[in-house]
């Protein structure tokens, strides 16, 4: 059986711990050597598997407003993920805080999944038609992270390639316009922070 990064990630509660602040870091200084590796062949690590724990470790990271998800699942959506899918099926069922993660598909901007999320990743074949998506999401509380560039309307995290590494950009004034909350320990690791 082979182990991707994510069985090496245990369940933690939400919240800011030194725990979890480690395990982020660790995964941050991890990645660069991670890509090298799979570049060459040797990793058993993707660069997908590497992406999937990055928002796993973002949903210990985010505060939604009082009132909002508030049920037992958090919901993790994704958009044109194409082969990065079935890395994210890999988180359904895992806890993050107390509540269990389920990883649900959107088609597009009338897709019922759409009003669960709590979580839309965009994948990079979705790029072109994302802007449908988002203004359906207009103004409600759903941290959205792209594989683009962070210099777009609607999109609070950007996870790309960066020198051979995953790096992200955080966009604080979409977080504040959809009231979502994000942990200074997040904004220092992030490559660039917008405010």
């Amino acid at each position: 059986m082979t182990k991707t990064i994510l069985s090496y990630l245990s369940p933690m509660r939400r919240g800011f711990t030194v725990v979890t602040a480690v395990m982020f870091m660790y995964l941050v200084s991890l990645n660069s050597s991670l890509l090298a590796a799979e570049n060459s062949g040797v990793s058993q690590v993707s660069e997908s598997q590497l992406r999937v724990a990055y928002v796993f470790n973002f949903t210990k990271f985010i505060t939604w407003p009082e009132g909002v998800n508030t049920d037992d699942f958090l919901s993790v959506c994704t958009y044109k993920a194409g082969p990065a899918y079935s890395d994210f099926l890999q988180l359904n069922e895992r806890v993050s805080g107390a509540q269990t993660i389920q990883v649900l598909d959107v088609q597009n901007a009338q897709d019922n999944n759409l009003n669960l999320c709590d979580f839309l990743y965009i994948g990079s074949a979705g790029a072109s038609t994302k802007d449908s998506v988002l203004d359906a999401l207009s103004g409600r509380a759903v941290l959205t992270i792209s594989e683009q560039a962070l210099q777009q309307p609607s999109v609070m995290v950007s996870l790309m390639i960066v020198d051979n590494k995953i790096a992200f950009e955080v966009d604080l004034q979409e977080l504040r316009k959809n009231a979502l909350t994000v942990s200074s320990y997040m904004l220092r690791l992030a490559m660039q922070v917008y405010e």
